[in-house]
């Protein structure tokens, strides 16, 4: 299932924070929790999946400021989940590379209509964006000769239109949000990306604590 959203079908949100009914709440995160069950996906990573419940219910309701971080080792559902949640809030999804892509065809310009979209008829009112698969697009891309790191150019940005406007920005990746000296053959946003777009994440994210073993195997 593609689960991008045409920009013509998304309605008008309001990105504030705002206090939220308890019951309200309540109610959204019981259904994204049954469109989990129809999927089975309870069953797979607990972690993961009380991350995703959580959120869900604050991402439609508007009851965060805050984007997600879902990082954690290959396989374990975030990928999945992240789907699931786009699907439940009526969010743009796009994988890393296809940000990558976008640039190589048409540059910047082609790569903020992707990676910056604007509510229908707001363009001073950016959309809140789920990337895909962070850390396994290629690093370095190019257009008519110009060099770019895309994630690092994007994340920035988002972390602009968050500041200035409450666009969440929702990330999945198997890297860690820092370096490890005790695993550092193990990627993360800080060594993919720089220090300053790490700190940016941390900002602007949850980063909640995800663990499980690699459901593909």
């Amino acid at each position: 299932m593609n689960y991008t959203i045409d920009l013509k079908q998304l309605q008008k949100r309001n990105h504030q924070s705002r206090e939220i009914e308890p019951e309200y709440l309540q109610e959204s995160t019981e259904r994204f929790k049954a469109l989990l069950a129809q999927i089975g996906y309870e069953q797979r990573n607990s972690e993961l999946y009380a991350a995703l419940c959580k959120y869900a219910g604050m991402l439609s309701t508007k009851a965060t400021v805050k984007g997600l971080a879902l990082l954690g080792a290959l396989g374990i559902g975030k990928s999945w989940g992240a789907e699931s949640l786009a699907h439940f809030t009526r969010t743009k999804f796009v994988t890393a590379s296809e940000l990558v892509t976008a640039y190589e065809q048409g540059g910047v310009s082609e790569l903020l209509e992707v990676a910056i979209p604007f509510k229908l008829g707001f363009e001073s009112d950016p959309e809140d964006l789920i990337i895909d698969e962070v850390g396994r697009e290629p690093q370095s891309a190019t257009h008519y000769g110009t060099k770019l790191n895309v994630i690092e150019e994007v994340l920035r940005r988002r972390y602009i239109q968050w500041e200035r406007h409450g666009a969440r920005t929702i990330i999945t990746s198997n890297a860690f949000l820092r370096r490890d000296s005790r695993q550092l053959d193990k990627p993360s946003i800080e060594s993919l990306y720089g220090d300053d777009i790490a700190d940016r994440v941390q900002q602007m994210c949850n980063v909640p604590q995800i663990g499980g073993c690699d459901l593909r195997q």
